[in-house]
């Protein structure tokens, strides 16, 4: 589906951004990408945390240049970054189309953010006159997970995305998170930040957390706070 979702994007001449949770994720889809006859391999770019610093430097710099706030329709035609976690924060980027791993809540808010950034026109050129309105057509954030359930079985998250679950260990945030997402449908930034939140992270909301996750989420705030007594435990007192 997700394939599907960039093959026709790359054909309007979209620039489009997915975001994996991992780097093992992101380089798997990229070798995929790259196998697709209708998949430019000059216009298919890997960016993750694990490149040597001056890769990831230079491929910092030239994602900057095909997505950021001064790249032209020129530069974004057809352009695919494949990334993970390195484009959610400090990078001021620009996609036209904005897929994402089911990830927390406050972390889709933040690559919700790189999606139809600046004002463009209808082929991705930038507008800057007073009162310009972008003309994309209505914004779209893809979220790729497994299937809504009110009743997840155990392995719910794992089956899928099972590099996911080792980096957001706390499965019942994730199951809120795409629970939230499917009842509102449609949101609105930043009037909705704090439903958002409050509908993942409130102590009442996480209450209705299924039987079936429970126990993988006490286990996450278990680590969680054994880390946070480390931290603790390992802090120097600098008015000492």
């Amino acid at each position: 589906d997700v394939l599907n979702v960039i093959h026709d994007a790359v054909r309007k001449g979209q620039c489009v951004c997915w975001v994996r949770n991992t780097v093992k994720d992101a380089r798997m889809v990229y070798h995929t990408l790259a196998s697709q006859n209708w998949m430019d391999k000059n216009k298919l770019t890997l960016f993750h945390s694990r490149f040597a610093i001056i890769d990831r430097q230079r491929i910092e710099a030239a994602t900057l240049g095909l997505f950021g706030k001064e790249s032209t329709a020129e530069n974004r035609c057809g352009q695919v970054l494949i990334a993970t976690q390195v484009v959610e924060q400090s990078l001021d980027l620009d996609f036209d189309v904005m897929i994402s791993d089911l990830a927390p809540i406050d972390l889709l808010i933040q690559r919700a953010g790189r999606l139809r950034r600046h004002v463009r026109d209808a082929a991705g050129n930038r507008l800057t006159s007073d009162g310009a309105v972008d003309l994309r057509g209505e914004p779209s954030l893809y979220v790729f997970g497994p299937e809504p359930t009110n009743k997840p079985a155990e392995n719910w998250l794992k089956a899928k995305l099972p590099g996911t679950q080792a980096v957001y260990q706390h499965v019942g945030q994730l199951w809120l998170t795409q629970q939230r997402l499917c009842s509102l449908g449609k949101i609105s930034m930043p009037g909705d930040a704090r439903r958002l939140i409050d509908g993942v992270y409130s102590d009442d909301v996480q209450s209705n957390i299924p039987e079936s996750l429970l126990g993988l989420s006490w286990n996450a705030e278990g680590d969680a706070g054994s880390m946070r007594g480390m931290a603790r435990l390992n802090a120097l007192n600098l008015g000492k």
